[in-house]
């Protein structure tokens, strides 16, 4: 009789999530204060994430967000948990950057899928229109990238398809990984027409890289091409314009770049930094970024038209919003306190 009732409950508290998928915890503003990034004072603000994802069907799903993907307005967050347990959330920041509104479709009912293990690792979105992931309606395909349940396979591409308030899951195939394990980040760049995984050289712990990924209809292809950076701990990349990226840098830029956020991996003291980096890996220009408190910088996207970096710490489950100062702002700083130290030398 008990396990009828536990059965009951279980099923009952399923059927709960199900109707209602965007039940979850909202946004709350931990921190705020300003950077330098570039020689310029930058605002941000830090949000506690850890509990916006929907409560786990078997184990608990915390907003320890481990990769980002931004489209459309929105900003899709997703954890290390099983597909099971609930798929990748997104909230749509605005002008103001606000995350208080976090929003996760339902994963459909588990028992006998292949996916069910399968955790969510990294996110891409495939904006192209052909190819892995491609999409034609408003609501995007994301492309994610999880660990197998069992050992001595490749990690596992798949594609998550909004319809309604549920995600449709698209066939499994290996993701060809250069050693076998889920990258920190996966990226689409549109001008490559390729996905870029980041991954530690597991070799050289001081050094990273970038592959570069063609794909075809059924999934994500060998790496064509790669580049080793002398660089450790790169966590987090997405593509930027030469605009945003001038705008950023405060230096003339003149074709898209990678932005990136890097943390030592050696265990050594060093802050956080971002970096301009080619498309080709060169480093353009970097900065140190460091968040007052930070364990575990891990996740990094863009929103250029409000101008927008997130970074997620994965440790403590936050995310924190950077906003990038307007063009123009530093120079007409500088224009007003040229003119000040002109009109007291005139007096």
């Amino acid at each position: 009789m008990r396990c009828a009732q536990i059965q009951v409950t279980v099923a009952t508290a399923f059927s709960m999530l199900l109707a209602n998928p965007a039940i979850s915890h909202a946004g709350v503003i931990v921190g705020s204060g300003s950077v330098s990034a570039w020689g310029r004072a930058t605002p941000y603000t830090s949000w506690d994430v850890l509990f916006d994802p929907l409560p786990g069907l078997v184990d608990p799903a915390e907003g320890r967000v481990r990769d980002f993907a931004f489209h459309n307005g929105r900003l899709y967050a997703t954890s290390n948990h099983s597909l099971q347990n609930g798929g990748p959330w997104y909230y749509t920041p605005g002008a103001t950057g606000s995350l208080a509104a976090p929003i996760q479709p339902a994963m459909p009912f588990p028992v006998g899928t292949p996916w069910r293990f399968v955790t969510n690792g990294a996110l891409a979105i495939n904006t192209s229109g052909q190819g892995f992931g491609s999409f034609t309606s408003a609501d995007p395909v994301l492309v994610g990238i999880g660990a197998s349940p069992a050992g001595g396979f490749n990690p596992q591409a798949y594609t998550l398809t909004q319809s309604a308030q549920n995600y449709v899951v698209g066939p499994i195939s290996n993701f060809p990984s250069p050693l076998g394990f889920i990258p920190r980040s996966l990226e689409y760049v549109p001008s490559l027409d390729r996905f870029i995984s980041i991954g530690s050289n597991q070799a050289n712990p001081a050094q990273s890289t970038l592959n570069f990924h063609p794909h075809d209809t059924a999934g994500i292809l060998p790496r064509d091409s790669h580049t080793t950076l002398n660089i450790s701990g790169i966590r987090g990349i997405t593509p930027v314009s030469a605009a945003f990226a001038s705008m950023l840098s405060g230096q003339s830029i003149t074709a898209p770049s990678l932005l990136a956020l890097q943390k030592d991996d050696l265990g050594f003291s060093d802050p956080p930094r971002l970096y301009l980096l080619s498309l080709s890996g060169q480093v353009i220009t970097q900065t140190d970024y460091s968040i007052p408190g930070w364990m575990d910088p891990h996740a990094l996207a863009v929103d250029e038209a409000n101008g927008f970096i997130f970074t997620s710490d994965r440790e403590l489950g936050q995310i924190h919003v950077l906003s990038v100062p307007a063009p123009g702002s530093a120079m007409t700083s500088l224009f007003v306190a040229s003119m000040l130290m002109l009109s007291r030398r005139r007096r």
